[in-house]
């Protein structure tokens, strides 16, 4: 929701405001809060309009299983009024999720999801503050738990051989196989987000410079990508193939196909639920342990892939369009191939003894 349109709204009304989300906490009118929460990232929070779907979607989920956490019984009176919610019970929230199963998964949440929920906790009394519902936040100061594993053990690169077998695993002729092998190397090859991905327009290819204009970038920034060789390949047959499987006046690059695919959205722009279910189902497929899920383990794998080729950290951090170079160092960490190749080092001089 941009800016002008917050504050055209009635969220523009301090009045308003306070007296709607005064009714909401006292009601258990999600989703009034939940729009609540969406004019003030939209409003106030760092990034503004900016703000990704993906974050609006995690901070929704992560406030409305605060509210649960408030007011388990529907039919009954909350455990824990809203509006009356001191830091201790923001950190019984943050206990309880580091120790029960979640529907989902049956087992705990990861320190990073619940991370998540507790900065979706912080924003959203930041914006009941904001809306005069209350003097001052008692979430502020809520910390999530750290999590033990060193920062590139926590989403893991999909090794060099592996994510080899999987390119030649989709280097196929089904239209399936030719949309997903540019989905995979998208990732493995370009280092480009998720958000990034599904947001892609035929025009922003351009087969005959190498290159890729990324629109929608992290923090709204756009930037043009050179590509590799096989990931122009990989393009060119499915660009080639594209217009017989796309829905009239969609412009996506990736589009759903194949005979599975409900009718309503056959040949439409994929989400990123879609394409991170598509890479799920190889990983299982291949074999590959639990932890390489989602795409971002892919972004990772080119990460580590252009540092060793390039054994530059500045020119790695140009690649993969990090604001931190600290971020990027982490792609030296994370190439494990190297550190087994120390070992092995080790070994050899031994027996050289």
């Amino acid at each position: 929701m941009p800016t002008d349109l917050v504050l055209q709204t009635s969220w523009a009304n301090l009045g308003n405001r306070k007296r709607e989300c005064v009714r909401a906490c006292t009601e258990r009118d999600v989703q009034t809060l939940l729009a609540l929460l969406n004019a003030y990232l939209s409003a106030r929070s760092r990034k503004r309009a900016r703000t990704s779907e993906r974050t609006r979607t995690t901070y929704e989920l992560g406030v409305r299983t605060w509210i649960e956490f408030c007011w388990p019984d529907l039919d009954g009176s909350p455990d824990t009024p809203l509006l009356r919610a001191t830091l201790d019970d923001v950190d019984l929230f943050v206990a309880t999720l580091q120790s029960e199963p979640s529907a989902a998964t049956r087992r705990p949440l990861a320190p990073s999801t619940i991370a998540t929920y507790v900065s979706a906790v912080r924003t959203f009394y930041r914006a009941l503050v904001w809306a005069g519902a209350l003097a001052v936040s008692p979430a502020d100061e809520a910390q999530a738990p750290s999590d033990p594993r060193p920062s590139h053990e926590r989403r893991p690169a999909v090794d060099a051989d592996a994510y080899r077998a999987l390119c030649q695993r989709l280097d196929g002729e089904t239209p399936l196989l030719k949309r997903d092998h540019v989905i995979l190397r998208l990732f493995g090859d370009a280092g480009l987000r998720v958000s990034e991905v599904v947001a892609l327009a035929v025009e922003d290819v351009d087969i005959a410079s190498g290159t890729l204009f990324v629109r929608h970038g992290k923090g709204g920034r756009s930037a043009t990508q050179f590509l590799t060789r096989r990931l122009v390949l990989a393009l060119e047959a499915w660009l080639a193939i594209r217009a017989a499987h796309v829905a009239v006046g969609e412009t996506a690059l990736l589009v759903n196909v194949g005979e599975h695919v409900p009718e309503a959205y056959l040949g439409r722009r994929m989400t990123d639920k879609t394409v991170r279910r598509t890479l799920n189902a190889y990983y299982r497929e291949a074999g590959l342990p639990l932890r390489y899920r989602g795409t971002h383990t892919l972004r990772h794998t080119a990460g580590t892939r252009y540092y060793r080729a390039t054994q530059d950290l500045h020119r790695t951090r140009e690649f993969m369009r990090h604001a931190n170079i600290a971020t990027t160092a982490i792609y030296a960490k994370m190439d494990r191939a190297m550190v087994l190749e120390g070992v092995r080092q080790l070994d050899a001089e031994e027996d050289d003894d």
